[in-house]
């Protein structure tokens, strides 16, 4: 007699990454490039998650010269896709470009290392050590999707090992969005208050990563009223019909008399809390630690 049994339920990617000082984690987009500076003896992880998506990678000297060596290729290949990418009309494209530009990069002559296949197995995993000071560009090569071809442009995750962690304050930081006219570094178990006028852009940045973060804020005019006008969670899911609002049709935040705050354009976490209140003293003292720093004392 046989007897089957049924597999449990298991998770596909048990557990959180919990990775070492030094190590700096990367998605890049099917499609998309990222540009990330390396020093001389960091180490590129490529991994592709889904296989069947091939990649490209780039990388300049400080005089903006391509050279495959400086990853450790004798030659490469012309960085057809890479350019194509950075030709397209995507915001985020026409900034990467930019900032070459500004490096003095000149992607006319560009040769690039290629990575993986239209046929490579999934989780397949490349690694490239830098021998100088370099500026690489990963490039994930794709276009708009045949339906009858099926062949979408699928993510890929770049790590970079660095043989020196930056210092605290010194760390590697995205490129802003906009113009700055204010830059506050927020200490952890900190809160800073802040103004911002209408149609400025706030971006906030997890700059060591794995830190939850309380964010809200009130409309000035009336706050200088006595009326504290402030993001209601409740009133925001209950206009969106959604758990929280997210770059798109359904990006505000809404008031408790229904006025929107402040609006989501880009967001490369996804994953919000807008059901639980701000941590309290109360929370803390009754899981046993009276006296814990919290947000909403802060």
């Amino acid at each position: 007699m046989t007897i089957t049994v049924a597999e449990r339920s298991r998770l596909l990617m048990p557990g959180m990454a919990n990775f070492e000082p030094g190590v700096e984690r990367y998605r890049v987009t099917g499609g998309a490039v990222t540009a990330v500076l390396m020093g001389a003896g960091d180490r590129l992880e490529i991994i592709d998650p889904e296989g069947c998506q091939p990649v490209e990678v780039a990388a300049f000297d400080r005089d903006g010269k391509s050279d495959p060596g400086l990853l450790g290729h004798s030659s490469g290949a012309p960085a057809t896709g890479i350019a194509a990418i950075l030709a397209g009309n995507q915001h985020d494209a026409s900034r990467v470009a930019d900032a070459l530009a500004l490096r003095g990069i000149d992607l006319g002559a560009t040769t690039a290392i290629h990575c993986f296949s239209q046929d490579s197995a999934p989780a397949e995993t490349i690694w490239m050590t830098a021998s100088a000071d370099v500026v690489c560009v990963i490039g994930v090569p794709g276009g708009d999707m045949s339906p009858e071809e099926q062949n979408t442009p699928t993510d890929v995750i770049a790590f970079i090992h660095r043989t020196a962690p930056p210092a605290p304050g010194l760390e590697i930081l995205p490129t802003p969005l906009a113009d700055q006219n204010q830059d506050l570094r927020i200490r952890a178990a900190t809160a800073r208050a802040y103004e911002v006028k209408a149609g400025e852009f706030i971006q906030v940045i997890d700059v060591e990563g794995r830190e939850c973060s309380d964010f809200q804020c009130f409309d000035a005019a009336q706050l200088d009223g006595g009326v504290e006008a402030a993001l209601d969670a409740t009133v925001t899911r209950s206009l969106l019909g959604a758990s929280s609002p997210m770059p798109g049709l359904y990006a505000k935040y809404f008031t408790h008399d229904f006025q929107p705050m402040v609006e989501i354009i880009h967001d490369t976490v996804g994953r919000h809390d807008t059901f639980n209140t701000a941590c309290n003293a109360k929370y803390y003292e009754d899981m046993g630690y009276p006296g814990h720093i919290n947000c909403s004392d802060n």
